[in-house]
């Protein structure tokens, strides 16, 4: 039997066909890193960075998140750790009006529930570790896991 030439019109087509989700049913993967970035006041996260573990250095001013929107920020999702703190509040700005960021922190001795624009990292009360995972629907972005060590420091501002 010979080869049989491929056109490339064919073989776009054959690639293009490729795109799909891979469903692996039970099996294991190893060895994969989590793609991470730092961020301080100032900082604008993209889509690029959905995924990504967000590194917050404690600084005055505001970390923005894209602004959700029909058109492709459902399922956006960041997951934030804070890694230093210094005497400033820090904020998470979703862009929406009062219903941005909905959800709740669980602080080892309450809650802080609610509903706004913005979290508020409190300086004085906020500490190393001190964490949270917002996911977008595509018109706000809820709280998955938000974790202080002290109540009063990731508030609703």
């Amino acid at each position: 039997m010979g080869t049989k030439r491929v056109g490339l019109a064919r073989t776009q087509a054959l690639i293009e066909n490729l795109k799909r989700e891979l469903a692996m049913g039970s099996s294991a993967m190893g060895g994969l890193l989590t793609a991470t970035t730092t961020a301080t006041a100032g900082t604008e996260l993209t889509a690029a960075d959905s995924g990504k573990v967000i590194f917050l250095t404690q600084a005055s001013g505001a970390v923005t998140l894209p602004a959700p929107n029909a058109d492709g920020s459902a399922g956006l999702i960041y997951h934030f750790v804070l890694v230093t703190t210094a005497a400033a509040d820090l904020e998470i700005d979703s862009q929406v009006d009062t219903t941005g960021i909905i959800g709740f922190i669980t602080a080892d001795d309450g809650n802080t529930e609610g509903n706004d624009q913005k979290l508020k990292l409190v300086s004085g009360s906020t500490g190393k570790g001190d964490c949270f995972t917002l996911v977008c629907n595509g018109s706000s972005y809820y709280i998955l896991n938000g974790l202080a060590n002290q109540n009063g420091a990731i508030v609703f501002a």
